[in-house]
């Protein structure tokens, strides 16, 4: 609740305590999230980098206590830094598998995450009317599932849908928004994972092989 609004320096305060605790009582998974945790803090505040280590050590820890979801979670998060230091490459894979993992488990709500997610890998890059499919295929799962990511947050990860709307323009955005929308569950997955952009028609595919 701390981090949801905003007040990181406090929400680091408790996340550091919770983490000697579980340090003491030598419980490893609870210090890997606990480690999770601030590393998504430093994410938000601006301090990539920092997270990339301690993610991949918290992942190595859940995926040995078989946390699905949690390594879900951290997988995205990782993604999420390394996007932000600009290794899309890196990004791309680890929300393929965050997103492979969410729908093996049947959480539609983690599924609707990565795919919120990935908006921001779209437009990162420059892939804008995918971004605003993937936008809308969000919107759709967040509508019947509920849950996803706090507005307030996503918006210090950047702003997909101003960056697509100044590069495309409002009605080619409205358009592309209003495909995802209608896409099944099935069909938004497919349309995520895929390499490839069969419905793009501008010229914004250079993303697409990295």
């Amino acid at each position: 609740m701390v981090r949801a609004t905003g007040d990181f320096a406090r929400a680091t305060v408790l996340a550091r305590e919770a983490l000697a605790a579980a340090e003491a009582a030598e419980d490893g998974v609870l210090s890997a999230e606990f480690r999770g945790r601030l590393a998504l803090i430093d994410i938000f505040s601006g301090r990539p980098q920092e997270a990339i280590e301690p993610l991949r050590e918290a992942i190595a820890v859940q995926r040995a206590a078989g946390a699905t979801s949690q390594v879900a979670l951290l997988l995205a998060s990782l993604g999420t830094a390394e996007r932000m230091v600009g290794d899309l490459a890196a990004s791309k894979r680890l929300y393929r598998e965050a997103l492979e993992i969410s729908l093996d488990f049947g959480n539609m709500v983690l599924v609707g995450t990565m795919i919120t997610g990935m908006t921001f890998l779209a437009s990162s890059e420059r892939r804008h009317e995918r971004a605003a499919r993937l936008l809308g295929a969000a919107a759709t799962i967040r509508r019947d599932a509920g849950g996803g990511p706090l507005p307030e947050l996503l918006r210090r990860m950047g702003d997909p849908e101003g960056d697509a709307r100044r590069a495309i323009g409002d009605e080619a955005f409205e358009r592309a928004r209003a495909e995802g929308k209608a896409m099944a569950i099935e069909e938004a997955v497919s349309y995520a994972l895929a390499d490839r952009d069969p419905r793009a028609n501008d010229a914004t595919q250079e993303g697409a092989h990295v």
